[in-house]
């Protein structure tokens, strides 16, 4: 099955009908709660990378080091959606 629609392909997971390839912010819930598990995780996609982009230190505002640490907290390893607390 080919969808464009996540919530499609994790119900159509839940049913059974086979396996889904979505990320974990989007599956991280049914994981979660049991309703899917985890399989062939020696073949997950690469990681992504979230870059900050910045003026010059001289120029940025004095608000911009605090956001990029909220960033990196909010993203960081491992994810806040990965965070199975």
């Amino acid at each position: 099955m080919n969808s464009n629609k996540s919530d499609v392909l994790i119900e159509t997971a839940i049913a059974g009908a086979g396996i889904a390839l979505q990320p974990t912010f989007i599956a991280g819930a049914a994981i979660r709660e049991g309703n899917l598990e985890v399989v062939l995780s020696e073949h997950e996609p690469e990681s992504m990378v979230l870059y900050a982009v910045y003026a010059h230190r001289q120029l940025f505002a004095s608000k911009v080091p605090s956001f990029v640490d909220f960033i990196e907290g909010f993203f960081g390893e491992p994810p806040y959606w990965d965070r199975f607390e």
